[in-house]
């Protein structure tokens, strides 16, 4: 029991992460690609 919700727990954080990184790199893209638009 211990050893699947440690299992679950790992699962979400590292699910967690990953969401993060992702909105992180789509911020980053919306941004240059906003400048890029905008000509700077």
């Amino acid at each position: 029991k211990t050893f699947f919700a440690k299992l679950r727990n790992n699962s979400v954080i590292g699910f967690y992460c990953l969401t993060r990184k992702i909105s992180v790199l789509s911020n980053l893209f919306a941004v240059g690609f906003f400048m890029i638009d905008s000509g700077v």
